[in-house]
C-alpha cells in the first residue's frame, strides 16, 4: 500500500541532477480562479434587462409599422361624390346625405350646354340620367380599402391632404350616345368659313336748305354686312366637360370656342359717316331778350346707334340703315314751350264807358304784351308804360286828383294795373310795393286794385321763381285780359278771396241854398251819393291739384279805403249869407268806400293818397 507524504517545501525543493533543464515555475504553479462581486453582478444585469426591454420595443415598433390599421367601417376623409363630402361618414350615413343631394338633380334637372350665344338642353328624360346611390357609396367606401398594402396606404394619404372625388358617371346611366349626338350638332354652328364684311351706299342726297323738312323720307340708304367668323369648337373636348360637370353635380356648362373674326370694318363706315354727315344744330333763347333763334336740322346717321346695331348682329346677316335728315334735340317750339308753358296766374275785367279811359287801357295792354321777366328780375309797371303823354299815344280821361274830378293823362292804366295785380297774386310772385285807392273803386273788387301815378307810386315786383316769366296782355271782347306764363311745379292752384273786417259809413254833408236857387235844386236833393269805407283783409287760398281740397289759406295783407261823405241840398227861405252857388262842391272824405258807384257825374278812378313803398299801402291824403 502506497503511503502519500506530505512534504513541506523545503523537501519538495530537491536537488536538480547536473546538466538538467530548469523547471518552469509558471507551469508548476496552480492557476488561480476569478470571481465578480455582487455589485458587477447587478451592474451586468441591469444592462442585461434594458437590453432585452428595447428589443422588446423595436420588434413591436416594427411589427405596428406593417400591420394592417383596425377598420372603423366609415369612408375616408375627404371623400367626396356628387359634389357631397361623405368623409368620415358610415355607408348608411353617406347613402342618406347623397340622396338629399341628388333628390332633384340628376332625374329633374337639364344640363344646359352654352356656347357663344348658342346652347342645347340635355334634359333627364333624352339623357336617361339615373343616380345608382347604392353602387357610389360602395365606391366611395371601398376607396382606400382594395389593392396591395402599399397601394392602400397611398390612397389613404392622398385622403388625408387632398378631396378625392369619387366618379359617378359610370353609376348615372347616362345615353352618352345621344350627349355626344347633342353635341356634334351644336358644333356644325362653329364650323363656318370666313368672309369680310362690306358696305354699299344708295340713293341721293338731298339739298339742305332753311325750313323744317321731311323727317319722315328715307334719301339713302347704307346696306351693311357683317361678315362671317371662323369658329374652332372640339366637340370631344365638350363632351368630356359635360360628364364633368355631370359628375360634380352642376347642370350649367359653358363651353370654349374659338373664334377668327372678320376685319373691322368701322374704319369704312366713318369715312361714309364723315362723308354724308351734316350737324343738326339747336334753337337758341337770346338771355337778355329772350328771343329765340330757329333749329337747323341736319342729315346723316348716328354713328354711335350704327355701331351698336353692328355688335348685336349675328355673323353671316345683313343690315340696312337709312340715312336722312337729323332733327335738332331743341326745337323753336320746345324752347318756347318749356319756359311759357303754363299760366301761373290770370284775371279778366270789362272795360269802363268813357272811351279815352278804354283807349289808355289799350294801350298799356301794348305795352305790356310779350314782356319776359328773368329770374330774380324786378318789374316796375311805370317803367314799362314810360311817360304818359300824347306822343306816346295816351290820351285825357277822367280820374280824381285830390278830392277834384278832372281830365288826367293816362287816366285808365289803373285799370290795367289792377287786373296785372291779380294775376301776380295767383302766381305767387313777390310783391315790392302796390297802393289802393282812396275810395272803392266801381270797376273792380275792393281789396284787389292798385293805383299808380307817374313819378309817384308804383306797382313793383319780383319774379321769385328759378325760372322767366311772360306778361301777356290784351283787350278782347270788350275785357282787359292780363296773364302771366311760366313753369308751373305747384300741386295746387290759387284762389283769392276778399274779406270785409270792418265797414266805414259815410256822414251827411249839406250845401246850402235859398229856396228860388237858379239850378232850381230841391231841399234834401242829393248832390253827391255817400260811400261806404271798408278795411279788408285779402287771402291766397292753395288747393290741392289731385283732390280739390284746401292745402293751405295765408293772408296777403290789409288795406282800407276811406268812406266819402255824401252832399245834400238844404234850402233857407231867408239865407243870412250870400246865396251859395248852383254848382255843388265835393267835400272831401276820409273812409273807404264800397262797390256802390259815384253819381254820373264822378269818375269812375277816384284819385288815390300816396303810400309808402312795400306790398302794402295806407291812405294818405291826395295829390
Amino acid at each position: 500500500m502506497t503511503q502519500r507524504v506530505r512534504l513541506d517545501n523545503a523537501a519538495q525543493a530537491a536537488p536538480r541532477p547536473s546538466g538538467a533543464r530548469p523547471e518552469n515555475p509558471q507551469r508548476n504553479r496552480k492557476k488561480k480562479r476569478w470571481y465578480m462581486t455582487k455589485k458587477e453582478k447587478i451592474v451586468l444585469i441591469s444592462l442585461a434587462s434594458v437590453t432585452v426591454i428595447l428589443l422588446v420595443a423595436a420588434i413591436l415598433m416594427i411589427t405596428s409599422m406593417f400591420a394592417e390599421p383596425t377598420d372603423d367601417g366609415k369612408i375616408l376623409k375627404g371623400v367626396v361624390a356628387a359634389g357631397v363630402n361623405l368623409g368620415g361618414m358610415t355607408p348608411d350615413e353617406a347613402a342618406i346625405a347623397l340622396q338629399e343631394a341628388t333628390a332633384d338633380t340628376y332625374s329633374k334637372l337639364d344640363m344646359v350646354v352654352t356656347v357663344l350665344d348658342s346652347q342645347i338642353t340635355l334634359s333627364p328624360e333624352d339623357t336617361g340620367a339615373s343616380l345608382d346611390i347604392q353602387a357610389v357609396i360602395a365606391d366611395a367606401f371601398n376607396y382606400g380599402r382594395t389593392g396591395s398594402r402599399a397601394e392602400r396606404n397611398q390612397a389613404k394619404n392622398n385622403a388625408l391632404t387632398n378631396s378625392v372625388i369619387i366618379p359617378i358617371t359610370p353609376h348615372l346611366n347616362l345615353n352618352t350616345d345621344f350627349i355626344r349626338s347633342e353635341i356634334n350638332k351644336l358644333g356644325t354652328q362653329f364650323s363656318s368659313t370666313l368672309q369680310d364684311a362690306w358696305i354699299k351706299l344708295e340713293g341721293q342726297k338731298p339739298q339742305m336748305g332753311a325750313g323744317k323738312p321731311d323727317t319722315s323720307k328715307v334719301y339713302q340708304t347704307l346696306t351693311i354686312y357683317v361678315g362671317t367668323a371662323e369658329y374652332g369648337l372640339d366637340t370631344n373636348k365638350l363632351y368630356e366637360q359635360v360628364l364633368e360637370y355631370y359628375n360634380i353635380n352642376i347642370f350649367q356648362v359653358v363651353g370654349t370656342c374659338t373664334v377668327l373674326a372678320p376685319e373691322s370694318i368701322e374704319d369704312e363706315l366713318l369715312n361714309y359717316h364723315t362723308e354724308l354727315y351734316e350737324e343738326p344744330v339747336d334753337a337758341q333763347m337770346d338771355p337778355v331778350t329772350y328771343e329765340v333763334t330757329p333749329e337747323i336740322y341736319g342729315y346723316g346717321f348716328d354713328l354711335n346707334k350704327v355701331k351698336e346695331q353692328i355688335a348685336k348682329t349675328p355673323y353671316g346677316q345683313t343690315i340696312t340703315i337709312p340715312v336722312g335728315y337729323l332733327a335738332p334735340n331743341i326745337t323753336k317750339e320746345l324752347l318756347a314751350g318749356n319756359l311759357f308753358q303754363d299760366v301761373l296766374g290770370a284775371h279778366a275785367s270789362a272795360l269802363g264807358a268813357e272811351t279815352a279811359w278804354n283807349s289808355n287801357a289799350y294801350q298799356a295792354c301794348e305795352k305790356l304784351n310779350g314782356l319776359i321777366i328773368k329770374a330774380g328780375e324786378t318789374f316796375s309797371f311805370n317803367d314799362v308804360l314810360g311817360e304818359l303823354t300824347e306822343e306816346n299815344g295816351y290820351q285825357e280821361a277822367l280820374a280824381y286828383r285830390g278830392n277834384v274830378a278832372q281830365k288826367v293823362m293816362g287816366g285808365g292804366v289803373t285799370h290795367v294795373a289792377s287786373v296785372l295785380y291779380n294775376s301776380v297774386l295767383e302766381s305767387e310772385l313777390e310783391i315790392l310795393e302796390r297802393h289802393n285807392h282812396t275810395y272803392a273803386t266801381n270797376f273792380i273788387e275792393v281789396g284787389r286794385d292798385v293805383y299808380v301815378a307817374e313819378g309817384k307810386e308804383d306797382f313793383r315786383f319780383r319774379n321769385n321763381r328759378s325760372e322767366p316769366i311772360r306778361i301777356t296782355a290784351a283787350v278782347t271782347n270788350g275785357n282787359i285780359c292780363v296773364s302771366i306764363e311760366g313753369t308751373d311745379n305747384r300741386n295746387y292752384s290759387v284762389e283769392i278771396s276778399v274779406k270785409v273786417i270792418r265797414t266805414i259809413r259815410p256822414g251827411k254833408l249839406y250845401n246850402v241854398m235859398v229856396a228860388d236857387n237858379p239850378g232850381g235844386y230841391k231841399n234834401g236833393q242829393e248832390l253827391v251819393a255817400g260811400v261806404n269805407g271798408y278795411e279788408v283783409e285779402i287771402y291766397n287760398s292753395l288747393y290741392t291739384d289731385s283732390n280739390g281740397q284746401l292745402q293751405n289759406k295765408y293772408l296777403v295783407n290789409t288795406y282800407t279805403y276811406e268812406a266819402r261823405d255824401s252832399v245834400v241840398v238844404k234850402l233857407e227861405q231867408k239865407p243870412t249869407e250870400p246865396p251859395a252857388s248852383s254848382t255843388p262842391s265835393t267835400p272831401s272824405s276820409s273812409a273807404p268806400s264800397s262797390s256802390t258807384p259815384p253819381a254820373s257825374s264822378t269818375p269812375s278812378e277816384p284819385a288815390s293818397q300816396p303810400a309808402s313803398s312795400g306790398s302794402s299801402s295806407g291812405n294818405n291824403n291826395n295829390d
